[in-house]
């Protein structure tokens, strides 16, 4: 069912998105922003790998199967289920014909997109109203629904706040992680500081702020002003920008 999979996973993001930015969003755009929510959940992948999964679902290009379980495993997340098994315990009954049903991107079926088209063509101003009051309806809710949690870089860490109009224009405000919230921190480093556990893997990331000052992290991730990948440190930088005695 991973065919069945991928197209949900676009379908949500594609809604989504849409309520973030009042337009229908493109497919790479959706691509990307399913490939932000897995390095959010420390699983780095690539946008074009998801919108080639998104192709050959779409024009069933063989058996199709994603070969990274991670990545199974967090789409169905992202889709509310526990994990793929629940996933496909959900989907039983469901044949997984998307090629049928993706005959336009991101359409739920050709049949229905025509006919709403020329219900549309028709009743344009009704259409119009019923679907603004539908959108803001859908918008309040979403924003204000008290399951839903959300959070803001303030200094050193993340920290869970009330949902505000401008910061969310702004970019600084994400949806609730808790495990991100708990693992991304801003941290001070000297000659002092422990940069590798003893199997010499990272223990400390860093990445320039929009001022250009470098920054130092305890696990990977987006800068949280930037939003560019922080880097894994390395003894080189070690040496030359926190302790040339190292």
């Amino acid at each position: 069912m991973h065919d069945l999979l991928v197209h949900k996973a676009f379908d949500k993001a594609r809604i989504e998105l849409e309520l973030i930015n009042g337009i229908a969003p493109t497919k790479s755009k959706c691509a990307q922003f399913l490939s932000d929510y897995l390095l959010n959940n420390d699983f780095p992948y690539s946008a074009k790998s998801l919108s080639n999964h998104f192709n050959a679902v779409k024009h069933k290009t063989g058996r199709f199967e994603i070969k990274q379980a991670r990545v199974v495993e967090l789409l169905s997340v992202f889709l509310g289920y526990e994990d793929y098994i629940d996933f496909c315990n959900q989907h039983k009954k469901i044949i997984a014909s998307v090629d049928k049903e993706v005959d336009k991107e991101f359409s739920p079926s050709r049949s229905f997109y025509l006919n709403w088209m020329e219900s549309v063509k028709k009743n344009k101003s009704l259409i119009g109203i019923v679907l603004s009051a539908v959108l803001v309806v859908w918008v309040t809710y979403f924003f204000n629904t008290p399951d839903q949690r959300w959070m803001e870089w303030k200094a050193y860490g993340f920290e869970e706040v009330a949902f505000d109009p401008a910061s969310f224009k702004e970019g600084t405000l994400e949806l609730w992680k808790e495990e991100r919230s708990a693992n991304f921190k801003q941290v001070e480093v000297g000659c002092n500081s422990i940069f590798f556990d003893y199997q010499g893997r990272e223990k400390i990331w860093y990445g320039k702020n929009t001022s250009g000052t470098l920054e130092y992290f305890t696990c990977s991730g987006k800068h949280p002003q930037t939003q560019k990948l922080v880097k894994p440190i390395t003894v080189y930088m070690i040496k030359k920008h926190v302790c040339s005695e190292y």
